[in-house]
């Protein structure tokens, strides 16, 4: 499976769902408003708590359906940047770890568009401190570890960061088997992100094989269901 097809598997879970990172720091409800248009920007600096709180939802779905663009265009990887730098308030970041955590795999959206390894390389190394932060801050929110799993699966081994790949691969994998992230989305859903983790390699014999047992129980509801 390639990194744009698990984005927008990435993308589609959670924005289907109502997010996992709608229940950080409060539990933002969804409200009906218009989604900015990601070409038009959205400046969020200067505002109170409670208003950002508000627009969170709306604010979360500009981030995602950017970074969705930004994965194959380098234009709009440059945008989003400039979004997370120059328009979003500072205290969001710290706030709201699903936030600092797109902000990181951005910034390794820029290493893959670049052209100066040198650069590329330093944009990979602080996207993905700023991923490992989120991270550390909110070690079971499962967007920010499918985040960095993301990344690191597509990293070559040489570069030194297995550690904390099995550290995702184990928190993803834990995440899935106790099935509390099926209260967040259709069984369709969550087969399709099965087959990903399955399909990565990166699970041992035992996982695989409990994996492989579960996704077969929700192939055989799903099929039941549409009976």
């Amino acid at each position: 499976m390639t990194r744009t097809v698990f984005v927008i598997l990435l993308l589609t879970v959670v924005t289907a769902t109502g997010s996992a990172a709608g229940t950080e720091s409060g539990s933002a409800t969804e409200v009906g408003k218009e989604v900015p248009d990601a070409d038009a920007g959205m400046v969020v600096s200067g505002l109170g708590d409670s208003f950002i709180h508000f627009i969170y939802p709306h604010m979360m779905t500009y981030i995602r359906d950017t970074f969705y663009d930004a994965v194959e265009s380098r234009a709009v990887t440059q945008r989003l940047t400039d979004f997370f730098e120059n328009q979003l308030d500072q205290e969001v970041l710290s706030t709201y770890p699903v936030i600092l955590a797109y902000h990181g795999a951005t910034k390794t959206l820029l290493a893959k568009h670049g052209r100066n390894p040198f650069a590329r390389l330093s944009n990979l190394r602080s996207g993905l401190q700023t991923l490992d932060e989120a991270t550390d801050r909110s070690p079971g929110e499962f967007e920010i570890r499918f985040l960095r799993f993301s990344v690191l699966h597509h990293l070559p081994s040489f570069l030194g960061y297995g550690d904390q790949l099995d550290e995702d691969t184990q928190a993803v994998f834990e995440l899935l088997v106790n099935q509390e992230q099926f209260q967040h989305m259709d069984v369709q859903m969550a087969c399709n992100l099965m087959e990903f983790i399955i399909e990565s390699g990166r699970l041992d014999d035992s996982q695989q094989k409990e994996m492989i047992q579960l996704h077969e129980k929700l192939k055989a509801h799903e099929s039941l269901s549409s009976d």
